[in-house]
């Protein structure tokens, strides 16, 4: 293996009391093999799909028509966050969100409850679509957002 990586890998190796070279550093990614990916959602089969208000158009005409959202995660030092996103698709602007360690509900919610605090505590006809997510945290987040 060659490239910028090489050096980065055998000092964090070093780093966690391994000294090693950059051939045995990139013998030890070998061995290891590709980094597993994450599972953040496991959907719950027996819940009814989420009706498709969007249609997969991702425009908007006004603001506070149609919000999208996310949740990704990032490796920060040794563990990992979670961020819950909620953005305006016709301004593009990032209305809430939320970090955290864990990937219950409540990340969303809090992320929700950002939302609507930056639109006034109003969100009168605006379509948030639901995905995949388990039944139990998208019943949670629209009964919450609507309170």
């Amino acid at each position: 293996m060659r490239g910028a990586a090489r050096p980065r890998r055998a000092a964090g190796l070093r780093a966690h009391g391994q000294p090693q070279a950059h051939r045995a550093a990139d013998a030890t990614a070998r061995h290891r093999g590709p980094p597993r990916r994450k599972r953040t959602t496991v959907p719950d089969r027996l819940a009814p799909p989420a009706p498709d208000l969007v249609h997969r158009d991702f425009s908007a005409t006004r603001l506070d028509e149609k919000w999208c959202g996310d949740i990704t995660y990032v490796q920060v030092g040794g563990s990992w966050l979670y961020l819950a996103c909620v953005i305006d698709i016709c301004s593009r602007r990032v209305l809430g969100y939320s970090m955290a360690p864990h990937m219950r509900a409540e990340l969303v919610i809090d992320a929700i409850k950002l939302a609507v605090a930056a639109r006034g505590d109003r969100m009168d006809g605006v379509i948030f679509p639901g995905s995949t997510a388990p039944r139990s945290a998208t019943s949670t987040s629209s009964s919450t957002a609507a309170a």
